[in-house]
């Protein structure tokens, strides 16, 4: 079932792309109003993307509770679910990421790299990362079970109460600014 919706999720990115490149090369537009619907249709992408890679995530790793809608706790910390409890991330709780993950300087580059391998496009995915041969790469892979603090944290798609992006810093850092990673695998400790 889970690979049905990461399909479902991929091809229907594939269609906005194609959707986008007909209608801007069909219709008479100016280029800000070109500029303007590619914007709107990448930001569709980006949002459909994070489903598919969400959908694969948890097809890769087994995960077959399904998710149902419920009410918020008063608090609004916890959402209630048919099967399970999903825990959502506050600034100031301190996690663990139980497997390695990807953590960017920004949003958009972890967005970016994302997308890059959701689509397969595994050279473009890699030269995102730091190394000897790209020291200002603007992403790196954190290590497991190191814990690392939530200075911040965002919640954009209802449907899915437990994907998210958090910016993060080590535990005895005291930047205000970190690296951005998912919510998707942290544990809080």
């Amino acid at each position: 079932m889970h690979i049905a919706f990461f399909i479902v999720f991929f091809l229907l990115g594939l269609g906005a792309i194609a959707w986008a490149k007909q209608t801007v090369e069909a219709e008479n537009l100016s280029s800000d109003a070109k500029k303007k619907k590619l914007i709107g249709v990448a930001g569709l992408l980006v949002l459909v993307l994070i489903g598919a890679v969400a959908t694969y995530d948890d097809y890769q790793t087994g995960g077959n509770q399904t998710l149902a809608a419920a009410p918020a706790e008063a608090d609004g910390t916890e959402l209630a679910t048919a099967s399970a409890q999903v825990e959502v991330m506050k600034p100031e709780t301190v996690v663990r990421f139980p497997e390695a993950t990807i953590a960017c300087l920004s949003k958009e580059a972890l967005l970016a790299i994302t997308a890059h391998f959701v689509r397969g496009e595994k050279t473009k995915g890699l030269a995102y990362f730091q190394s000897k041969e790209n020291p200002n790469g603007p992403c790196v892979t954190l290590e497991p079970q190191k814990t690392y603090k939530v200075l911040s944290v965002e919640y954009n798609n209802p449907d899915m109460p437990d994907l998210g992006i958090m910016e993060i810093v080590g535990m005895e850092s005291k930047s205000p600014v970190g690296a951005w990673a998912f919510t998707t695998g942290a544990n809080r400790i």
